[in-house]
């Protein structure tokens, strides 16, 4: 899915994210609560450019759809809703083809259920930690914004809500930070994942990655201080553990 490298000149010079646009009309889905699986993209865009509009999606593939909810908006021209319910598979759970974060909340899944007091096996959890460094450090030089789909004479037709960098990295590492704090193995296993994956990003993708960093090590020297030795550095390097004192987690 993502092909193209990370520009950050790109990035920055990007339009902001799809709101609410004036005049549009939003399309609700009429049918029981679902999975939304797939998006027919290339068709959408033929409908869109036959009827001189813009769809706009309000709900990415993996987030279930329930009855009465906003399913998309439409601005330009107005489309039926069959016709945009006709392009969506819908199921009963999520799948991979179409919905990139879930591998992501499948090994979370495994580490947090590795983690819980039942099970008590940290071992696992950092080996569901390397899968995760593994996806986060393929992703940290790529373009993640792909949501964008023009007709064939370069206008936007189509858009589609997609992770960014942070969402995946709160993914990955968030609800698992909690879940560690009872674990010291699995807070050193956390702390070596974003310490690599911190040293791998460009530059612009580092803060939500160091704040994490900061985040573990600050749980760590807290919970366990006798036996939790930070990592060498200066505060806002890949290997900071000292300057805990700034940063959202502070």
């Amino acid at each position: 899915m993502y092909v193209r490298p990370y520009d950050p000149d790109r990035a920055a010079a990007a339009p902001p994210p799809a709101s609410a646009a004036s005049g549009a009309t939003a399309v609700p889905w009429s049918g029981p609560a679902a999975v939304l699986q797939q998006i027919d993209v290339a068709a959408l865009v033929d409908v869109a450019k036959r009827n001189d509009c813009s769809i706009a999606f309000r709900v990415a593939p993996g987030r279930t759809v329930s009855r009465a909810m906003p399913l998309a908006e439409v601005t330009g021209a107005e489309l039926a809703g069959p016709v945009l319910r006709d392009a969506v598979v819908t199921g009963i759970e999520r799948t991979f083809d179409s919905d990139p974060e879930l591998p992501f909340r499948l090994l979370v899944d495994i580490a947090l259920r590795a983690l819980s007091p039942a099970i008590h096996d940290p071992a696992t959890a950092v080996e569901s930690l390397d899968r995760l460094e593994d996806l986060l450090t393929r992703l940290a030089d790529r373009e993640l914004d792909i949501g964008h789909f023009a007709d064939d004479t370069g206008r936007l037709r189509v858009t589609v809500p997609v992770p960014d960098w942070e969402q995946y990295v709160r993914t990955a590492v968030d609800d698992l930070v909690f879940a560690a704090t009872g674990s010291p193995m699995a807070l050193r296993g956390m702390r070596d994942m974003l310490t690599r994956l911190l040293e791998r990003s460009p530059e612009d993708r580092r803060a939500v990655v160091r704040d994490r960093l900061r985040w573990v090590e600050r749980t760590g020297s807290e919970t366990y201080p006798l036996v939790w030795t930070p990592h060498g550095g200066d505060a806002t390097g890949a290997r900071s553990g000292r300057g805990m004192g700034s940063g959202p987690f502070s």
